[in-house]
């Protein structure tokens, strides 16, 4: 039996960092894409909260001026006559500063 050497195999560090950039390009460019997805869909995300604000925002203000508009003064006295209640004016003290 014939005893054959081995050759020790060197490593070949171009082809070694051709395949290191390669890959570090394809993550970057799948990163880059995933990103700016990523980015539109907080953008679409934002501009419905932003007009569920609005709606909101409407829906407040309207509320408000039907509160102002029904607790008016003669209102509540229109209300309060029609139910049998008296408002005695005659009552009411007055008390201002000491001369």
């Amino acid at each position: 039996m014939k005893f054959v050497a081995q050759r020790k195999r060197r490593i070949n560090w171009e082809r070694v960092l051709t395949i290191v950039c390669f890959f570090s390009f394809l993550l970057y460019l799948c990163t880059s894409v995933g990103l700016r997805s990523y980015n539109s869909y907080l953008n679409v995300v934002r501009q419905e909260c932003e007009l569920e604000i609005a709606a909101l925002t409407k829906a407040n203000e309207t509320a408000q001026m039907e509160v102002n508009q029904l607790s008016t003064y003669d209102r509540i006295v229109s209300i309060a006559t029609a139910d049998g209640m008296k408002l005695y004016s005659d009552n009411i003290v007055v008390v201002t500063g000491n001369d």
